[in-house]
Parts: C-alpha cells; sequence; structure tokens
C-alpha cells in the first residue's frame, strides 16, 4: 500500500512539473509576440496591432494575465497612432481593468498614461490633465521610472498645447532627464521633438533646429525608426516655415509626408497637408495649396477631427468609459470565477495538495476581490465627477460657439443697417439735401463704415486667437513711432470730442520684446476705447516707464469710467459688457478680449483702476527681453 501511494504521488509530481513547464514556455511565446508589438509601434502600426491580437488570443487560452495587459496597451497604440481613438480607447480599458482586478500596479499606470495621452491627442485637455497627473503622482508613489518619463513628457505635450511654454520645458527637461538616465533612445527621441516644438513656438528657432538635429542623431540609433523620423521632418518643416525659409520647409516636409502616407499616419497627415498647403501659398502656387487643402479637408472628414465631430466621439467616448467602468466588477467575477475553475481543475488533478493548497487561494481571492471592489468604487465616483467636468467644458465650448454668432448676427448686422439706411436716404434725397445735410449725411456713412471695420477686424483677430491660426514673431522695437501713428490714426475722432492726446516717455529708450502686430492691435484698441469713453474736452494720455524686467504702458482717461462689478467680466466673451461711448458710439466688447489674450501670447500683464464718472486707467506690463 505504501508503494503504491509514493507511485501516485510521483506521477502527480511528474503531471504538474509538465504542465508548469508547458505553461512557462507559452508564457514566453506571449511576451515575445508583445515584445514584437512593442517594436513594430514606431514604423507600422498594423504590424503592432497583429502581433498584439496574436499575444492576447494565446495570453486568454493559458489564462495569463499580466499578459493580456501587455497586449491590450500595444494594441491601443496601434489603434492609437492610425488615430482610431475609439477602438484605442476600448483597448486601453480593458487592459485597466485588467490589470487593476490582479492588482497589477505597473500596468495600471501605463493605462493611466495611454488613456490620458489619447484624450491630450483628441483635444480634451481637461480630461488629458486628470490622467496624466494620476500617472504622474501613480510612478512617483511606486517608484516606476519608465512611466515617471513618459508622465513627464506628456504633460509637457499638455501645457505646450495650453501655450504655457515655460511650465512645458520645465516638465520636458524632467522627462528627457529621466530617460536619459534609463538610456532610453526612443524615449530620448520622442522628448528632444517635443522640446524643439515648444522652442519653436516660442520664437527660439536656432535652438528648435538644434534639439530636432539631436533628435535625429539619437534616432539612427534606433532600428524600428520610421514614426520618429517623420515626426523630426514635421517638426523642422515647421520651424523653417516659421522663419520664413519656404525651400527647406517643402524640402523637409515632403519626407515626412512620405513617411507618414506609407502608413497612413492620418492626424499627421492632416498637419502635413495644411503645411504643404501654407507653403504654396506662401511661395505664390495657389493651385498645389488649394489641391494640399482639400487633401486636408478630406482627411479631416474621414477622422472627424472638426471640433463638432470630435465633442460627439469624445461624448461617445466617454459613454464607453463609464460603461466599461460600470462593467469592471463583473469582469473581476468572470476572472475570479475563471481562476476558481482552474484551482478546481488543480484540485482534481493534484488530490494530494487539495487541503493547504486551496485555504491559501481562497484567502488571496477574497483579499483580492475585497480590495478590487473597493478600488472600483473609487474609480467609478473619479469617473462620474470627470463626467461632470467635461460637460461643464462643453457647454462653456457651446456658449463660446452662440456668442461668435451672436455677434456677428447681431453686432455686424445693426452698422450694415446703418450703412444701407444711410445710403438709401441719400440716393432718394440728394437733390433736395442742403450741404450741410449732404456733410452730415455722409460723416454718419463714414463713422458706420470705421465702426464695421474695426468689428470685423477684432472678429478676424479674435477668431484667428481661438484656431491658434495667429502668427508670433516676437522681437525688440520702440514702442513710441506706434504710439504716435495710433494717435494720428484717431486724431479726427479726438478732435470731434476736443479731446486732448497726449503721449509722456518718461525713459529714453521705451522698448519692448514682443509681436509688433499684436502691440499695435493692442494700443489701436486702448486708444480707440479711450476716446469712445471721454467726455467732450477730454484728456487721453499714454505714459510709458521701465518697471523692472519689464516696459509699464498706462493708458488713462478722464471719462465715464467702468463699474467695479464689471471689471472682471471684460476679458469674457462669454458674458460680454457692453455700452455705449459719450456720443452713442457702439461697441462689441470684443477689442478688450483680443487686448488680453495678445498680452499674455506675449508674456504680458494687464490691470485695469477704474471710478464711475472719474475715468479709467489701464496698465499693460511687456517684457523688455527675451531673456
Amino acid at each position: 500500500m505504501l508503494n503504491l501511494i509514493k507511485k501516485i504521488l510521483l506521477y502527480l509530481i511528474i503531471i504538474i512539473s509538465y504542465q508548469a513547464q508547458t505553461n512557462d514556455d507559452l508564457k514566453k511565446q506571449v511576451d515575445s509576440l508583445n515584445n514584437l508589438s512593442f517594436k513594430a509601434r514606431g514604423t507600422n502600426p498594423l504590424e503592432t496591432i497583429k502581433y498584439g491580437e496574436k499575444a492576447l488570443a494565446l495570453g486568454k487560452t493559458i489564462n495569463y494575465l499580466h499578459g493580456q495587459c501587455e497586449s491590450y496597451s500595444f494594441i491601443g497604440v496601434g489603434y492609437r497612432n492610425m488615430s482610431y481613438f475609439k477602438k484605442a480607447l476600448e483597448s486601453y480599458l480593458k487592459g485597466l481593468t485588467l490589470a487593476d482586478s490582479i492588482n497589477n500596479k505597473e500596468q495600471i499606470a501605463f493605462a493611466y498614461n495611454n488613456i490620458g495621452n489619447l484624450y491630450l491627442r483628441s483635444g480634451n485637455d481637461s480630461l488629458a490633465q486628470v490622467y496624466l497627473q494620476q500617472t504622474l503622482d501613480f510612478a512617483i508613489e511606486n517608484n516606476f521610472d519608465a512611466v515617471l518619463a513618459y508622465a513627464y513628457k506628456n504633460l509637457g505635450s499638455l501645457y505646450y498645447t495650453k501655450k504655457e511654454y515655460s511650465k512645458a520645458l520645465e516638465l520636458l527637461n524632467k522627462s528627457l532627464s529621466v530617460r536619459e538616465r534609463l538610456k532610453d533612445n526612443w524615449g530620448i527621441t520622442n522628448t528632444l521633438n517635443e522640446l524643439g516644438a515648444v522652442r519653436n513656438a516660442m520664437g527660439f528657432y536656432k535652438t528648435a533646429l538644434e534639439c530636432y538635429d539631436l533628435a535625429f542623431e539619437n534616432a539612427k540609433k534606433i532600428k524600428n525608426n520610421k514614426i520618429l523620423i517623420g515626426e523630426i521632418y514635421l517638426g523642422k518643416a515647421n520651424v523653417y516655415y516659421s522663419m520664413g525659409d519656404f525651400r527647406n520647409a517643402e524640402n523637409t516636409i515632403t519626407k515626412g509626408r512620405r513617411i507618414f502616407e506609407s502608413i497612413n499616419a492620418r492626424t499627421e497627415l492632416v498637419e502635413i497637408y495644411d503645411l504643404v498647403s501654407n507653403i504654396n501659398a506662401k511661395t505664390g502656387d495657389y493651385k498645389e495649396a488649394f489641391l494640399y487643402l482639400q487633401k486636408q479637408n478630406n482627411l479631416n472628414d474621414s477622422i472627424k477631427v472638426l471640433s463638432a465631430e470630435r465633442q460627439l466621439e469624445l461624448m461617445e467616448l466617454l459613454y464607453i468609459s463609464d460603461k466599461n467602468q460600470k462593467e469592471n466588477e463583473l469582469l473581476k467575477r468572470d476572472n475570479a470565477i475563471k481562476l476558481l475553475q482552474i484551482e478546481q481543475e488543480k484540485q482534481f488533478r493534484n488530490l494530494l495538495i487539495l487541503i493547504s493548497f486551496l485555504s491559501v487561494v481562497t484567502a488571496i481571492t477574497s483579499y483580492m476581490f475585497y480590495k478590487g471592489k473597493k478600488k472600483s468604487n473609487e474609480l467609478l465616483v473619479k469617473k462620474n465627477e470627470l463626467i461632470e467636468e467635461q460637460k461643464t467644458e462643453l457647454s462653456k465650448i457651446n456658449a463660446t460657439k452662440d456668442k461668435f454668432f451672436s455677434i456677428i448676427a447681431h453686432d455686424l448686422k445693426n452698422p450694415f443697417g446703418s450703412l444701407m439706411n444711410l445710403s438709401d436716404l441719400l440716393l432718394d434725397e440728394i437733390n433736395d439735401l442742403t450741404s450741410e445735410e449732404l456733410q452730415e449725411l455722409v460723416e454718419a456713412i463714414n463713422n458706420a463704415s470705421k465702426s464695421s471695420y474695426r468689428l470685423l477686424e477684432n472678429l478676424l483677430l479674435w477668431s484667428q486667437t481661438q484656431k491658434g491660426h495667429i502668427t508670433f514673431k516676437p522681437e525688440i522695437f520702440a514702442i513710441a513711432n506706434i504710439i504716435q501713428d495710433n494717435f494720428s490714426l484717431y486724431s479726427e475722432m479726438a478732435k470731434g470730442k476736443n479731446i486732448t492726446l497726449k503721449y509722456i516717455q518718461e525713459n529714453a529708450d521705451s522698448s519692448v520684446y514682443a509681436d509688433k502686430n499684436m502691440f499695435d492691435a493692442i494700443i489701436r484698441n486702448m486708444v480707440n476705447n479711450a476716446i469712445k469713453y471721454s467726455d467732450v474736452n477730454g484728456i487721453v494720455k499714454i505714459s510709458t516707464m521701465m518697471n523692472g524686467e519689464k516696459t509699464l504702458i498706462k493708458i488713462e482717461d478722464n471719462g465715464i469710467g467702468i463699474p467695479q462689478n464689471k471689471i472682471d467680466k471684460l476679458f469674457s466673451v462669454e458674458d460680454k459688457q457692453l455700452q455705449s461711448g459719450t456720443k452713442g458710439e457702439k461697441g462689441t466688447g470684443l477689442g478688450l478680449v483680443v487686448c488680453k489674450e495678445f498680452i499674455d501670447i506675449n508674456g504680458g500683464e494687464i490691470k485695469i483702476e477704474s471710478e464711475v464718472n472719474k475715468g479709467t486707467l489701464i496698465s499693460i506690463y511687456l517684457p523688455k527681453s527675451n531673456s
């Protein structure tokens, strides 16, 4: 009997060892397929998806949960690189749910990063910031250096899109430092690309090109580098375009275009076609410019990157996210059931080790289930909060859009209506009008025309800033001539009210580091407003002086002033404050909105002090140099 028991025990041990060896071999195959998927991400998104799906299928047959988490992550990256954002998010959420169910903290962190990066690419900055900040906190807490590098880089990209360039540089340099320590050539190249884009946006073209040159040299060390090389060409072409070097811009973007067309990277191609169209327009080849503009629009339509379509797609993505989160508990229970079934099969085959093993498995499963359920509830609460935040953001977007169309429909209609009525009166009564009446009508038509022109000008400037199409070219220049030119421009308007225009230059060298066209628009709007809201025989005074590292420009009038409760709303297009001038001049409120945005772009600051019936003092601070 004893010998029989020994033989049975030996037989069971052989079976267990064989099964363990077989599972280990299959796990290695899953890891190898995932590794192939990861390597292909930089050159062939379709290969990335193909290998990832093979690894996922094999991982499911042997219940290799860690391997499945990685597969979902890489499949999502493949779909993301092809701009199929909805499919990418579905894959990321499945990976997050699975990683959470087995408490795989590293894969949870990567999932947060991937989802945040996806929202960043989709243009949803608020949700991107929530997920990426979670990634950063998780990486710091658990000492995940690789995840930390991704979090710093993606947060840097987020602040770049928000035009907060100093913060972007700080985060990107932190990412570069971590990746250099890890000797991550792919990550170093990726971060250098983004640093080049930020430097270009800040007007530092030489250092931007240096970043891209370093990225190109580093990319040579990487085998599957097609996408990275394409991104470098795209970045360098943007710098050459900003510098006005259209020949180098065209040669460089052609190389990038060929790469991204070969892999059907649609999001990058939208940007490339836009740049090619602009280059051809600048060089006078309008036929090619129109051709690439059509290509861009067609591709835009196909991937739904137009603002209204993108909002609908994001709403659908959020619905999927919420639905997946609500199904999280069911998936975890399914995993627990599968684990239990496996243990029951082992129990049947391995009778001699059942009692000790089953008690341990039961305790671990119960603990994981309890911990997973608690964390799932916390994530559900956070997801609901995120949905509410996005609803608020979408409401603001719609309010801004509605206000823009309201300005076009109402404010632009009024001056053109006046022009039509006055011109009709002039045509009908021209033979019966006295010279004084004729002059009065012509002056009214002239004033209505100027009002319409100023409104159109501000509408154009405001819409360009909203779309990011304003070219920012800062330089150091003296401001005295621009102020005097604007005084000359509005001299007739000032004479109509007998208003004195004064310019006081307290320092011999009053200069700023800013975009000259933007500065001209700021002064033009400020002088127009000061005259408009000043009483007859009033004074409009501009003073310039040094203020530390900045130049201070003061615009002062002794007009009707602004109530304190309206000052904070002057720069909001959603709550536009309208008030007629002292001679009934009409306004839209857009001028100050444009001024505030231009001042922010140039790294400046604006302050308003006012008292009703006594006047207004506006102080503008702009940098003196680019240091």
